[in-house]
């Protein structure tokens, strides 16, 4: 019978409670690059953030390897100080010695990492199954009820594909399942329209929506999409995590925007485009990247275009930002990030046993 080792569930246990102190300094450094970036491009506050998302991915896979060889070498995790500062930890009452708050949330916690684990697991498996769900929707739409567009339109999306130096075979269809154009497929890209839009847009929007499917296809941003959707299914419970991951995503809409006027030259041109879709409800698929979203993210698309406003933090994110800054150094002050290993604690026992 498959057994899990103690060890190695209290190296995931705390990798799981660590990432949530990494995912708020992760929120800090992206709200810095935020604030600081305020006139930059699209593309470098998108790479930026890309970037710091991805070293905690790297950071939290290095803090499961410390902590499971440090559980190998049976040391005690534990976020003390130093010998000296032990009197501050552990005080005498009664003659016994007791634990003060950081202990006791130490102990508890390699106590129940068991349990943490087993609820995290339940919850990942959950959220898994949401991704199956999702992949078997993105092969339905690719495979059925779909067909191809007119030889006019195939020509066309050729020659915009060239415009933006783009030499891979993509595939237009029109859908009778998607709600918004989309992109789907990182080998095989298909661009899915729904039925009927091509006759009910004028060109001049078609092809700014079409430029639009094919940046994505030309950034490889369906390998990074798949990425996030991953890093949000095990790190759920990190609200620093996800806020980050939303923000690339609205800078990634933001760097394809670009490319789409940039060619067409025309702000006015694509934002009319954006406006035709507010009236489509997006359909709930993380794993397919939709030109379309809903109404108040297009509008913000739109106003951005128009003024060439970048984003900034909200009353909301600012708060949160300022939390999560309280949050790290309160938890820096109070358990440090040393470890105490087993010979060291019996030591400090027997100092505090003599002064009784």
């Amino acid at each position: 019978m498959f057994t899990i080792s103690d060890t190695l569930l209290k190296a995931i246990s705390w990798t799981l409670v660590h990432t949530i102190w990494q995912g708020f300094v992760l929120a800090f450094l992206a709200g810095i690059v935020i604030l600081t970036t305020k006139k930059a491009t699209s593309l470098l506050r998108y790479n930026l953030l890309s970037g710091l998302f991805i070293a905690f991915i790297a950071v939290a896979g290095f803090t499961f390897n410390y902590e499971y060889q440090n559980e190998n070498t049976e040391s005690v995790t534990s976020l003390n100080f130093s010998i000296e500062n032990m009197q501050s930890v552990w005080k005498v009452e009664n003659g016994t010695v007791s634990n003060n708050l950081s202990v006791l949330v130490i102990d508890f916690l390699n106590e129940n990492a068991n349990t943490i684990v087993l609820i995290w697991f339940i919850i990942f498996c959950i959220k898994a199954f949401s991704i199956t769900s999702n992949l078997s929707h993105i092969y339905k739409i690719r495979n059925y009820r779909n067909q191809p567009v007119s030889d006019y339109w195939k020509e066309r999306l050729k020659t915009l594909s060239q415009t933006i130096h783009l030499n891979k075979h993509i595939v237009l269809l029109e859908s009778q399942l998607v709600k918004v154009p989309s992109v789907t497929g990182f080998f095989k890209p298909i661009i899915l329209l729904p039925i009927g839009m091509l006759s009910q847009l004028p060109q001049d929007q078609v092809e700014a929506i079409l430029l639009h499917e094919l940046a994505h296809i030309r950034r490889k941003d369906y390998f990074v999409n798949l990425l996030q959707s991953f890093a949000e299914i095990v790190f759920f419970f990190n609200p620093g995590v996800l806020w980050v991951s939303s923000i690339i995503k609205e800078e990634r809409e933001n760097c394809c925007d670009d490319i789409a006027v940039s060619v067409t030259q025309c702000k006015t041109r694509f934002v009319h485009a954006l406006i035709s879709f507010q009236e489509y409800n997006m359909k709930n698929n993380e794993l397919i990247m939709g030109f379309g979203g809903k109404k108040n993210h297009l509008l913000n698309r739109a106003k951005r275009i128009i003024n060439n406003d970048t984003k900034s933090l909200n009353g909301i994110e600012k708060t949160f930002l300022s939390i999560a800054v309280c949050a790290v150094i309160i938890t820096v002050l109070a358990f440090g990030n040393s470890k105490m290993n087993p010979s060291e604690n019996s030591f400090k026992e027997k100092r505090t046993e003599k002064t009784t």
